[in-house]
């Protein structure tokens, strides 16, 4: 898929406080090298209400966003719900948010009259193609798909779980070419992945290093432009498989156990950085990673700006950001501190957040 000189950040929040909607924020970079450094930039793009089903909020993840295309891709989004009855609620928007199907009820039930326990976690795994992840009542991962038009019914085999047991939300990144991996944390607080590598699904295995209060957050760094192999050279590998390559964008964000922010982007060799947001989480991190080309006639033109993203909920219940950038050498450099939303208002659970390609129309 084409990579544009355009890149945005949408970021949804639900506000209960202005009659149960949920909200669209935008950032639209038009090239410039420098930093998104205020809230300020992120501009209000669309809001509609909740399902008719209600939404569960008695879940920390009550609603999930993902780029239909891959990370890099295009304005085809689809947002998703947890509805207070346990069912999936969905919409969708081709042109990034400025316009949004009515909300649809997913079909079918969890096998075995099993029940939904669990936020959802959802990941492009290839062009236009979705994977959803949730934890049901027997505390296994199930999984559905999406085929570009429609949502399969639920796959009666569950995931399992690792050593310990499933708690909390499951996070699941996606790899090209049909695979993805799916993260849950067990009654310890130390993470698993289980990875589906295109044709076989590998066994649980932890994640060292990492203990966390809640849920993990992943970005799905696979789909870049063919032009931008060269230059990403120390990002991805100049050969090797489409899941090696994944293996070396692989990044997390996780709310640690003093509810500090940590970030930790993986290889096949172990942790390859390591940045600590700190901050005072009450949520886990919603994350994304946005990337782009440098536009004339701001310097140096063509480069490349690669950044990743976590926005959350903090103890006072607005919503912060905070960011850390992957320089050309492939150097790290955080952002000075969490930047506030303080003039949107409290929020209610986790926010939802996607990159995509395009010109969004903003209101006022």
């Amino acid at each position: 898929m084409a990579l544009t000189n355009k890149k945005n950040l949408s970021v949804f929040v639900v506000r209960q406080s202005l009659g149960n909607v949920i909200q669209q924020y935008t950032y639209h970079r038009p090239g410039e090298p420098d930093f998104i450094s205020t809230q300020t930039r992120f501009q209000f793009q669309n809001q509609f209400g909740f399902p008719a089903a209600g939404i569960d909020l008695t879940v920390p993840n009550p609603i999930v966003a993902v780029n239909q295309k891959g990370a890099s891709g295009e304005g085809w989004l689809m947002l998703l719900a947890k509805t207070t009855g346990g069912t999936i609620a969905w919409k969708f928007t081709t042109d990034g948010g400025n316009f949004w199907n009515d909300w649809a009820i997913m079909p079918g039930n969890l096998p075995s009259s099993l029940t939904i326990q669990s936020g959802l976690a959802v990941s492009a795994y290839n062009d236009n193609r979705l994977v959803l992840v949730v934890r049901a009542s027997n505390n296994q991962l199930y999984r559905r798909f999406y085929d570009g038009a429609n949502w399969g019914s639920w796959v009666t085999t569950s995931l399992g779980a690792p050593s310990g047991g499933a708690v909390g939300d499951p996070t699941v990144i996606g790899f090209p070419l049909n695979g993805y991996r799916v993260y849950i944390r067990n009654s310890s607080g130390l993470l698993y992945h289980r990875t589906f590598n295109g044709s076989s699904l590998g066994s649980w295995t932890q994640v060292t290093q990492i203990t966390t209060n809640e849920s993990p957050e992943g970005t799905d760094v696979s789909y870049l432009d063919d032009n931008l192999t060269t230059p990403l050279s120390y990002w991805f590998p100049a050969s090797g498989s489409p899941i090696n390559q994944q293996d070396e964008g692989m990044v997390v964000f996780y709310r640690d156990t003093q509810n500090g922010c940590q970030v930790r982007r993986f290889a096949p060799s172990g942790t390859v950085f390591s940045a600590n947001f700190s901050g005072g989480l009450t949520s886990s991190p919603a994350a994304a990673f946005l990337i782009g080309r440098v536009e004339p006639p701001f310097q140096p033109s063509g480069a490349l700006y690669q950044e990743f993203h976590a926005f959350v909920k903090g103890n006072d219940n607005l919503m912060y950001g905070r960011y850390v950038k992957l320089e050309g050498n492939g150097s790290l450099t955080l952002s000075p501190d969490w930047y506030h939303f303080g003039n949107l208002g409290q929020i209610v659970g986790k926010p939802a957040v996607v990159a995509w390609d395009g010109v969004p129309n903003f209101v006022g």
